[in-house]
């Protein structure tokens, strides 16, 4: 996942920022009102995804193999900041900011027909990258801020 300043999706971008305003005890700023509904899929489901579709697929046509698990920017900024040991009362929406498009669900009916595959959990997922970043963030080169 890139972390990059002004380059990263919005699970990057919180998940670096939260942790950087981590010891400040401020508020933890994000843009529009935390409506808005986004699906992420977990790398190592998309790993064991693209090794189902490798060994088992060979069809025509594309395979939508993420997860269509929608949450909130909310709810995703809430298991940030717990995930990362903050209090998600500490969060602020910023409504004179963009929020971004309000929903653009997919669909992996296809995938999941075929393969039988189960996402992990997004509350686990998002656990695990972020105990990822925390055991990486410290080593040069190895989180790309």
């Amino acid at each position: 996942m890139n972390f990059r300043r002004d380059e990263s999706i919005m699970l990057a971008a919180l998940t670096r920022r939260f942790f950087e305003q981590r010891e400040s005890g401020g508020d933890l700023e994000v843009w529009g009102d935390g409506t808005a509904l986004r699906e992420y899929t977990y790398s190592r489901d998309m790993a064991r995804a693209c090794l189902w579709c490798l060994d088992h697929f060979d069809g025509e046509g594309i395979l939508n193999i993420g997860s269509t698990e929608e949450n909130s920017v909310a709810t995703i900024a809430s298991l940030v900041a717990e995930s990362l040991g903050l209090d998600p009362d500490r969060i602020r929406f910023d409504r004179t900011k963009p929020g971004g498009i309000h929903r653009r669900p997919t669909d992996n009916s296809t995938f999941v027909a075929l393969s039988g595959f189960q996402y992990t959990p997004f509350r686990e997922a998002l656990q695990g990258t972020a105990r990822w970043f925390e055991d990486h963030v410290s080593i040069p080169g190895a989180v790309r801020l």
